[in-house]
């Protein structure tokens, strides 16, 4: 969500709308993070924000378990799980009806047949942030 916003020499520019919100309700976060303690990008409420670094923002992704794949079982809202998607590139339907049957795009149906629909963190890159909550 966006709105609009203005630089100090008067040239428009976006700024997104929680960042405002934190800018009016508690000055300037300047370049800190405003972050949701509600983890809705959306929300604008003052004590749904905070500041903090870029740090910060991942240790509290990993704090709530948001970290980790993309896609499959451990992504933060799974739309297919990996046995489903195993399914999917082993399947000979076509894609609408895949799409169908799975409750996805059928462009989700063709990044899974091409092998683009996966992924993980590299498992010392969350180790850290997890040291550090």
């Amino acid at each position: 969500m966006l709105a609009c916003g203005s630089l100090p020499n008067g040239r428009p520019r976006m700024v997104r709308a929680h960042r405002l919100s934190w800018g009016l309700h508690h000055g300037n976060p300047g370049k800190l993070f405003v972050c949701h303690h509600c983890d809705n990008p959306a929300c604008v409420r003052p004590d749904h924000l905070f500041i903090g670094t870029q740090f910060d923002n991942m240790r509290d992704m990993v704090r709530k378990g948001r970290y980790g794949a993309r896609f499959g079982d451990r992504r933060y809202q799974p739309t297919l799980t990996e046995r489903e998607v195993k399914t999917i590139r082993a399947s000979g339907e076509s894609h609408k009806a895949l799409a169908r049957r799975f409750g996805v795009t059928m462009k989700v149906v063709c990044l899974i047949k091409r092998g683009a629909y996966r992924g993980r963190p590299e498992p010392a890159r969350t180790e850290m942030f997890k040291a550090a909550a």
